[in-house]
């Protein structure tokens, strides 16, 4: 699989259990609050939000928003 969609109505969730690093790619996130990757830590309240993130193995990622699209894409492409 080179990549992964992840679509929904709020509060995404997503754990890499791929065995390498992946691009986190966030499309649309509606009215998002905060975002936690990595052990980090971020409000809308502390400046812009990111718009691409990066995992490795084991890490996870979630965010506090309405309606959202991401892309997931592994480090290798497949």
């Amino acid at each position: 699989m080179a990549s992964q969609v992840i679509s929904g109505n709020s509060n995404p969730t997503y754990t890499n259990n791929t065995g390498q690093n992946v691009r986190v790619i966030l499309n649309f996130l509606s009215r998002p609050t905060s975002i936690n990757w990595a052990g980090v830590s971020i409000n809308s309240s502390s400046g812009p939000l990111p718009q691409q993130i990066m995992l490795s193995n084991g890490q996870s990622f979630s965010a506090v928003c309405g309606p959202y699209n991401i892309v997931v894409i592994k480090e290798d492409g497949t």
